[in-house]
């Protein structure tokens, strides 16, 4: 086995443990969110923080060590636009895909659930208050979670239909 393949396949794990994990999570929240139990959502909100914080932090990481390995190993180079604009690409828009995830996804997830969990087992917070600041977690989370989604799946396009 040579050091591509073996960078290659941590690449595509990465990016199959990291696009898995954020479609998944995204059903089973949206499902969960709209249940008439809060502990229901509480608890799916609960345990999509800790998979992202283990499995998504996981997958983003061999995402990006298995392409900045493959880029090692082959002639193509950093941030080169020409004459692969497909992995300058790549390149670009997979590290803000993995700071979006890294920096905002994963700690906004964590307060998500605590926000579900307040909202769950009750306290001294107003019902509304409560209500709101879930709803403005969920909403926010929703939308940087699509945006992460969509970029992921434009670079797995870039990835197979690369145009030389």
């Amino acid at each position: 086995m040579n050091l591509r393949a073996l960078f290659l396949f941590a690449h595509l794990l990465g990016v199959v443990l990291w696009l898995g994990l954020s479609f998944t999570l995204s059903f089973v929240t949206g499902k969960a969110a709209r249940e008439p139990d809060p502990s229901v959502g509480a608890f799916a909100y609960r345990t999509a923080a800790r998979l992202l914080r283990t499995l998504g932090v996981a997958g983003v990481f061999l995402t990006l060590a298995g392409g900045i390995g493959l880029i090692t190993v082959t002639d193509y180079g950093f941030f080169r636009p020409f004459p692969h604009h497909w992995l300058f690409q790549m390149q670009v828009l997979g590290f803000v895909a993995a700071a979006l995830a890294l920096f905002y996804q994963i700690p906004v997830a964590e307060r998500l659930a605590r926000a579900a969990e307040a909202r769950a087992g009750g306290g001294e917070e107003s019902d509304a208050n409560r209500a709101d600041a879930f709803d403005g977690l969920r909403k926010r989370t929703a939308i940087v979670g699509s945006l992460i989604g969509f970029l992921l799946i434009v670079l797995v396009g870039l990835g197979a239909f690369r145009v030389p």
